[in-house]
């Protein structure tokens, strides 16, 4: 065979999926390609009482446009339950290697479940003598024996049976004296009601009826009133093989047990058909009751062809056509999405009855399963030759490919068309940024690009409840190949995973920035670099790269190091994608130079509106407590309203196992103490909620990182600090008790694991949350966001506004503020520099202006001083590092030096910062992280370098970025060329104060007007201004006209009863849009001559508050743009 057609052959194995897909607790179904998986839900879903939701949308692109193509989003059983035992049974039949549903006699059974000790003999005389009686062999599919499960105090206990029905039966063995000791007798009765709240319904059988017949009788009573089990009683079912033989349950797990084996088998079987130059195939399924053989061959077909497409490579296949002697209602679903999944059935298909001539491979398990060891070897024999590399992709790359692969794995019609273009590009090795609004799937194109290039795909990420999502999303479409790795996990779980990622078993490993910057884990990484093959380097939220971004993170400045030390160990081009949903042209510039991307790598959509979410703001400007009336009026009465929903409906009413719609309250604050700042923290917004009887305490949990401390006495996070005989302690409000140290709530981490993961199943509908959960978290039944505070400027809120209304479906998005007095708004906040007389005072909590609590733009700035405390402040804690750096480190291996920095988190972390503020300016080149204890860091760097030279050229580059002309850069440097250079820190403290001082006149002016921006956005209702206006006149990149209304926010109509679905798109014309272009070249270099010629040309079209919007939202980023002030002023 010629190496390039087994390169490629090679590939198509790779992308199968069963190396990377299979059962998962989230979706036992998940060894299934997507169409399988929705024929069967369709097909005996109804039956054995399963949901699902089913997505449709038309296909844009040929050969089927037009046509609607339907896919199961997400499938769950009406008796909670079910997925995890259906998950059991099928993930052991998978691991047993056998075909567990088809266990011929009691003793198999026996052994297979590891029943033949003593402490097993009554369950075993009950089913020689009780259950095969009635259900015979086969029988034994409905049975999982020994099922484990919490019980209501959280310890572990099994079931001795869980029956499959049409729902789930525990049958409980006992001995006669079982109960008779009464603490024996307690923990029965918590672990029957422990299986109701299950859905599981619990049918005891006592030894004495197992010999006296009482038990028979009553399991056959109950087989009666199961329509699912009344088939397979050998006594009462008419036609009883067929019966069994068709069995809903019987497909549910027999397919995915199969599939994987089925699938490589007809892969071999293809693969030496193109060998051996066979024109044709042809396979007789003479046993399947389901479409497991045509859909594997139609599988393994198409996958083949599809790389082929991918390679640019005319494959040799040869025709294939299944013969089938009966059908069923899933194959005939099946059947019917084929063509649509496939874009064309040419050269594949299945026909009923026997071929009358030609050779014929007539299917049985042990051939499938010979073939499937056959594709294995062919695995392993061509990573001998030729390593585990690809052949190379370049020029045009078939997007008909690329939809069959996106519909084989994901739950999605098709691709869109950035994200096509962004994985064309990655597939060909390049880098590139893709800047594109929430919702719109940018996770896909990695996650896609994981499943089609063997190897790790390291992601960046920057938040654990995001990556925790995202690994959780994943699974539940059956991605076994995904992991996390974080501080969340135990020291030994963080080891382990890490050995597995360094033996290549991962597609994709999630990790936070601050990992690559920890030195044990680079050097273990590095080590294993020639053996491990990276497929790429992906990093999600790029703005947080960015300083002038609204999420900045020191540790992404590692990515670029450790993309180009991967890069140079790898045989082939490694694409780095770098993905965010908002950034504006200052901080894309930003992103593309730390990260070495070139100008023409970005990908970006004209528009990021959301016209499924409507708006509001609801102003609550004196009393604390007038929020909880807005937030009150908002859930009980404006958003069901708006959304057209019951109260009743929307928060859950009675307790419910699912709910199908979810909101989530944002708060600035996770466990504050102080009085004024208490009101806006997650628990006592809960409490809330709770005291007014809105939901239920199951129905609503918070999600903050910060573990909260509580009352010793009684729970409560309802305390304050409080001295008494001069001992500082605190006093709970719910129990009036005085403590001297409150408690901190025990495992904290895995209770928020928990409740992001129960929020996503559904399990309660409301979730109070700090932003660290709004930032890429994907949830698609979120029918609200209520911002219970404005954020930190209109990125971040438009970003978590993206959360809601993921489905397509209306959600909307209302913010609840309390803002500036008028008297400081007009004279401070939006008139002199935008610092009000609380925070210039550093008396936040007392306002001058009569606010009896600090208005929400003075609560952001204040976090706002915290990042940025001044010149000198800066510049001194900078001057103690490096003092420390020079002075006071110890030399370790290889010759890196080393600094111990001791307590609590804000000191290393302020530690960390003036590493950066050193990096800038050339001192250092990098720096390590070891963890020696939870408060005990040591930071390794190399040789600081001490040159005027050096330190110049740093400065330079960073005065140029921030736009800075030739002549006053020369006279910023001039004391660094004065500084004496026989005194090193001396230089060091001119080098850092030249910095320092630019990035107080730029960043953090940019960082007010982004509070002066949103404050501008929650007031506009006061000019009658649309506040979609505000939103696309700043994010998109067409201007919408002066007179432009959206129909959909509170400004247009003021009662939220909206009269159109969505929001009216303004139309699209090619003026506003060149108008865009020439005001990003004018806010870069302002002339007088563009100045009139843009003035003109916004007034007669009409777009004057649109311009003037823009230019202001330009200098949160750019804020000593010429342009952008003329424009912001004079409009």
């Amino acid at each position: 065979m010629r190496a390039d057609l087994e390169g490629v052959l090679y590939w198509a194995y790779r992308v199968l999926g069963p190396e990377f897909k299979g059962p998962t607790l989230e979706d036992p179904l998940g060894s299934l390609p997507i169409p399988l998986k929705t024929a069967l839900l369709r097909g005996v879903g109804k039956e054995l009482g399963l949901e699902f939701d089913l997505g449709e949308a038309p296909l844009t692109r040929p050969p089927n446009e037009g046509r609607s193509y339907a896919y199961a989003t997400h499938w769950w059983p009406l008796e909670e339950g079910v997925k995890e035992l259906l998950y059991e049974r099928i993930s052991r039949a998978s691991q047993a290697k056998r075909d567990f549903l088809s266990v011929s006699d009691l003793e198999a059974f026996v052994e297979l479940y590891r029943l033949q000790g003593r402490e097993h003999y009554a369950e075993v005389r009950f089913l020689r003598e009780v259950y095969l009686p009635l259900f015979g062999s086969e029988g034994l599919a409905l049975l999982l024996p020994q099922v484990g499960f919490l019980d209501e105090e959280g310890g572990e206990r099994r079931a001795d049976f869980i029956l499959f029905g049409r729902r789930l039966y525990a049958i409980e063995i006992e001995g006669k004296s079982y109960h008779e000791r009464p603490d024996r007798f307690a923990r029965e009765k918590g672990r029957q009601r422990s299986l109701a709240l299950r859905g599981i319904a619990y049918f005891p059988i006592a030894y004495d009826d197992i010999l006296s017949g009482k038990a028979r009788e009553a399991l056959v009573r109950l087989a009666e009133s199961d329509p699912l089990l009344r088939g397979y009683l050998k006594e009462r079912g008419v036609n009883f093989p067929e019966a069994r033989r068709f069995s809903p349950l019987r497909w549910l797990v027999d397919l995915p047990v199969k599939y994987p084996v089925a699938l490589k088998g007809a892969f071999a079987r293809l693969l030496r058909a193109v060998a051996e130059g066979e024109p044709l195939v042809q396979v007789l399924d003479l046993e399947s009751t389901n479409p497991l053989v045509e859909a594997a061959f139609a599988d393994a077909y198409f996958t083949l062809l599809n790389v082929g497409r991918l390679a640019g490579i005319d494959l040799p296949l040869p025709k294939v056509t299944v013969y089938r002697l009966d059908t069923d209602a899933v194959s005939l679903a099946f059947r019917d999405l084929l063509p649509l999944w496939a874009g064309s059935l040419e050269g594949f298909s299945v026909i009923e009855g026997v071929p009358e001539e030609g050779a014929l491979d007539v299917f049985s398990w042990d051939w499938i399963a010979s073939l499937a060891h056959e594709a294995e070897t062919f695995r392993a024999e061509h990573e001998a030759k030729e390593g585990p590399w690809l052949p190379s992709v370049g020029g045009a790359i078939s997007s008909l490919a690329l939809d069959y692969f996106a519909r084989k794995f994901f739950p999605v019609p098709e691709l869109k068309e950035a994200q096509l273009r962004l994985l064309q590009r990655a597939l060909r090795g390049e880098s590139g940024l893709a800047l594109l609004p929430t919702g719109y799937g940018k996770s896909l194109i990695f996650q896609l690009y994981s499943f089609l290039v063997p190897g790790v795909n390291i992601v960046i990420s920057p938040l654990r409840a995001l990556m925790r999502d995202q690994v959780y999303n994943l699974q539940r479409i059956g991605v076994i190949a995904v992991t996390s790795i974080s501080s969340d996990d135990e020291a030994a779980t963080k080891e382990k995973k890490t050995k597995t990622l360094l033996e290549g078993q991962y597609r994709l490993v999630y990790l936070s920035p601050e990992r690559i910057r920890i030195k044990g884990f680079i050097e273990e990484f590095k080590k294993e670099l020639g053996n491990l093959p990276v497929s790429a380097v992906t990093v999600d939220e790029a703005h947080c790269v960015s300083e002038w971004g609204h999420d900045f993170r020191p540790a992404y400045l590692h990515i670029r190091s450790f993309y180009e030390g991967i890069q140079a160990a790898s045989p082939r081009k490694l694409p780095l994608i770098a993905l965010t949903a908002t950034a504006s042209p200052p901080v894309r510039r930003d992103i593309l130079r730390v990260l070495g991307l070139p100008e023409g790598a970005v990908e970006q959509l004209a528009s990021s509106d959301r016209p499924n979410l409507s708006f509001s703001v609801h102003t609550a400007p004196l009393e604390i407590g007038q929020k909880r009336d807005l937030v009150r009026h908002l859930l009980k009465d404006a958003l069901p309203r708006t959304l057209g929903l019951s109260k009743e409906d929307l928060l859950g009413g009675t307790m419910r196992p699912s709910y199908p719609h979810a909101g989530v309250i944002f708060a600035i604050y996770a466990d504050p103490r102080g009085q004024n700042t208490f009101e806006e923290g997650v628990h006592a917004i809960r409490n809330f909620l709770l005291e007014d009887g809105l939901v239920s305490n199951e129905q609503v949990q918070v999600y903050a990182s910060k573990t909260p401390e509580v009352c010793p006495f009684c729970g409560s996070s309802d305390w304050f600090p409080k001295k008494r005989d001069n001992t500082q302690g605190g006093i709970c409000r719910n129990c009036n008790s005085f403590f001297t140290k409150p408690k901190t709530v025990p495992n904290w981490e895995d209770r928020m694991r928990e409740v992001q993961d129960r929020f996503q199943e559904n399990r309660f509908p409301l979730l109070v949350a700090t932003k660290g959960y709004g930032m890429g978290v994907d949830k698609r039944n979120i029918r609200y966001i209520v911002h219970h505070a404005m954020s930190s400027g209109l990125e971040g809120y438009y970003q978590e506004a993206g959360r809601a209304g993921r489905d397509g479906r209306h959600a909307h998005v209302a913010l609840v503020l309390t803002p500036p007095a008028p008297s400081c708004l007009k004279d401070h906040v939006l008139g002199g520099d935008g610092t009000p007389p609380c925070v210039a005072s550093g008396r936040a909590r007392f306002c001058p202006y009569g606010l009896t609590a600090p208005c929400d733009y003075a609560r952001q700035l204040e976090f706002l001083r915290d990042s940025y405390p001044g010149v000198e402040a800066s510049l001194k804690k900078a001057l103690e590092v490096a003092e420390a750096v020079l002075n006071r480190s110890e030399e370790g291996r290889d010759g890196q030096r080393f600094v111990d920095v001791k307590g609590n988190n804000d000191k290393p972390q302020q530690f960390e910062y003036a590493l950066v503020r050193l990096m800038q300016i050339g001192f250092l080149e990098d720096y390590r992280v070891e963890y020696l204890s939870l408060n005990h860091l040591r930071f390794w760097f190399p040789q600081p370098r001490i040159s005027r030279r050096a330190f110049e050229e740093r400065l330079r580059i960073f005065l140029t970025e921030t736009r800075l002309g030739e002549e006053a850069i020369g006279q910023r440097l001039e004391p660094l060329r004065r500084a004496s250079a026989g005194d090193p820190l001396e230089l060091v403290k001119k080098a850092l104060h030249i910095l320092l001082e630019r990035v107080y006149e730029t960043v953090y002016p940019m960082r007010i007007q982004m509070l002066r921006n949103l404050i501008e956005y929650a007031l506009s209702h006061e000019r009658n201004r649309c506040r979609r206006l505000v939103l696309r006149s700043i994010f998109d990149d067409q201007l919408p006209p002066d007179d432009y209304r959206c129909g959909f926010c509170d400004v247009c109509e003021p009662s939220l009863e909206f009269s159109v679905p969505g929001a009216l798109v303004p139309p699209k014309e090619a003026e506003p849009e060149e108008i865009v272009r020439r005001l990003s070249a004018f806010f870069e270099d302002w002339t007088e001559e563009e100045a009139d010629l843009l003035l003109s040309a916004t007034e007669e079209r009409g777009l004057s508050q649109a311009v003037m919007l823009r230019s202001e939202y330009y200098l949160e980023r750019e804020g000593t743009s010429l342009g952008a002030f003329f424009l912001a002023g004079v409009l």
